[in-house]
């Protein structure tokens, strides 16, 4: 195991989940603003699992934001032991699981660091969120309803293929959208109220509801679509849609 010595003032970004847009987004990277705003003068910033492109171009606009520079960076890939004189810690935060309300000053400083404006009527108003290409909680028949969905005017996403700056302007103009549970909905933070989420799940005891408390903190119209039940060790299986039933609201919340 690598051991990395550092005698100076170390900020400590270091989260789980990291690799994650909804964790990088609202958790990890607004503790550079707290640590900004803090005044408190550190030497080097630690951050791990540094994997993705898209993890990598957030991280260079809040950089930019935050005017520091790239050479604060210590990014540890892998396991490894970090020694320094002194540890500073920036505070998480949003925590939904722990009942705090979201962060206004964070909506405001995310809506202005990656540019969430009004674009020209041509944006899509009515977005699918397709997770076709992730690794869990694809929709078995996605062709099938995104045929449908095509025809009533959607847009279909794979936000993995967009820049940040994209996902949030594509958010910020939308008035509808639909898509399975994942942490795209983390983009959530961009929409306007009163913007529509459908957002269609596996059926649980209790549901997972992540995205329907912070559709309340937003002031965003949630509707959740649950598919079956299942037990928590199945919440990440693909899920195979009754399209008959969901089209029907898809296209009363079009007219809504």
């Amino acid at each position: 195991m690598k051991i990395h010595s550092t005698l100076g003032r170390l900020a400590v970004l270091s989260s789980p989940g990291s690799e994650n847009w909804y964790h990088w987004l609202l958790q990890v990277l607004p503790r550079l603003i707290i640590l900004k705003a803090s005044h408190i003068q550190f030497d080097r910033i630690y951050i791990n699992n540094l994997q993705f492109d898209w993890q990598k171009k957030a991280l260079d606009i809040f950089l930019q934001q935050l005017d520091i520079p790239q050479d604060k960076l210590l990014i540890i890939n892998g396991d490894c032991v970090i020694q320094a004189e002194t540890l500073i810690v920036p505070s998480v935060p949003f925590i939904p699981s722990k009942g705090m309300p979201f962060p206004m000053w964070l909506k405001a400083a995310l809506r202005r660091f990656f540019n969430a404006t009004e674009t020209a009527t041509t944006s899509p108003k009515m977005l699918y969120i397709s997770r076709k290409n992730a690794s869990s909680r694809r929709i078995k028949n996605e062709d099938a309803l995104t045929k449908q969905l095509k025809d009533l005017g959607f847009e279909i996403v794979f936000l993995e293929n967009l820049t940040p700056q994209q996902q949030a302007q594509l958010f910020h103009n939308a008035r509808l959208v639909v898509g399975p549970h994942g942490s795209g909905f983390a983009n959530l933070v961009f929409s306007k109220p009163g913007m529509k989420l459908i957002e269609i799940d596996h059926g649980a005891t209790p549901p997972r509801d992540l995205f329907k408390r912070l559709s309340e903190m937003l002031g965003i119209d949630y509707m959740a679509h649950h598919v079956g039940h299942v037990e928590e060790e199945a919440m990440d299986d693909d899920i195979t849609l009754e399209i008959d039933k969901l089209i029907p609201i898809i296209k009363r919340h079009i007219d809504l």
